[in-house]
């Protein structure tokens, strides 16, 4: 096994930004459950846009 050491400053960084990503996929996760999401979507493709 490979231990990898970093700054604290840097672990903290990565740390704020996979907390950043997490919490924009469970955005679009609990956009995609929602039916009007769907609805409007499928609207517009039927639109043709």
């Amino acid at each position: 096994m490979e231990v990898v050491s970093i700054e604290r400053s840097t672990y903290e960084e990565l740390l704020t930004s996979f907390n950043s990503f997490i919490t924009k996929m469970k955005e679009m996760a609990s956009r995609g459950t929602d039916k009007r999401f769907f609805a409007s979507k499928a609207n517009k493709f039927e639109r043709g846009g």
